[in-house]
């Protein structure tokens, strides 16, 4: 497999900067898709000097093709070779994207556009429905949150690190069903409900959140399952499904990167 940090530290085109810990972190969420040698659709959004798309032309499988999104038009003028393309618009503007990708769905999204924590939260609620399913969503520099200049701050609301805290209840959002709190509003369980339908998980790395895609929509409750005949402490059911078989359909994970 090709290694991200042996291409980074070799890399000699237009500039790019990353915290060192990406470098791992993308060898290890990317190692499915670039093990699978198959050609992937890649957005990122902050294009800045143009070296990140380069990185991932060297890094993804061979044709795949990579996308950049920028708001600066300066951003333009930079030429690269194919398969990389470069638009200028704004990820929080619904009519941008679908001027430049009318019918278009990535297989990975990176969000390294301003890091300012309401428009994370804008690109993403934008971007995430343009995911592919069994797709990844990764947001870089999340320590921005904790910064007032990015509009962040230690336990601020609406950062973006406080937003994506809330997937871990969407995740396990039947559960939180079963004994809802009294302060639950219609409006959060509605938003718990949705996510829950199609985020596979979230993973929190220093300064990056991985977001990924369920590989099709969970359409209900994972069942709670028993094999074996011999109880030698204590006898289950817990519930009437238990002794019930283990539905391959309801495999929404065998895809995911």
């Amino acid at each position: 497999m090709m290694n991200l940090v042996d291409i980074f530290n070799n890399h000699n085109g237009y500039s790019t900067d990353k915290w060192e810990q990406y470098l791992y972190i993308y060898n290890l969420e990317f190692a499915n898709i670039v093990n699978r040698n198959k050609p992937v659709d890649l957005l990122e959004v902050g294009v800045a000097n143009g070296g990140s798309l380069e990185l991932w032309k060297k890094f993804l499988p061979e044709n795949s093709n990579i996308y950049g999104m920028d708001i600066n038009p300066e951003c333009k003028n930079i030429e690269y070779q194919e398969p990389i393309k470069c638009f200028i618009g704004d990820a929080r503007k619904k009519e941008d994207l679908e001027s430049f990708f009318p019918e278009q769905k990535f297989d990975i999204i990176i969000d390294d556009g301003s890091h300012i924590c309401p428009d994370v939260i804008a690109d993403f609620e934008n971007l995430f429905p343009m995911l592919k399913n069994g797709g990844i969503y990764i947001i870089e520099d999340v320590h921005a949150s904790y910064w007032k200049y990015w509009k962040g701050g230690f336990k601020r609301k609406n950062t973006t690190i406080e937003y994506f805290k809330n997937f871990a209840d969407a995740v396990n959002c039947d559960h939180v069903l079963k004994n809802p709190p009294a302060f639950f509003n219609k409006k959060e369980k509605n938003l718990l409900l949705e996510l829950n339908k199609h985020v596979a998980s979230v993973t929190f790395y220093d300064s990056v959140i991985v977001v990924k895609k369920f590989v099709k929509e969970k359409t209900s409750p994972f069942r709670n399952i028993v094999t074996g005949e011999i109880y030698p402490v204590a006898e289950f059911p817990f519930s009437d499904e238990v002794k019930m078989p283990v539905k391959k359909e309801n495999n929404l994970f065998s895809e995911l990167n």
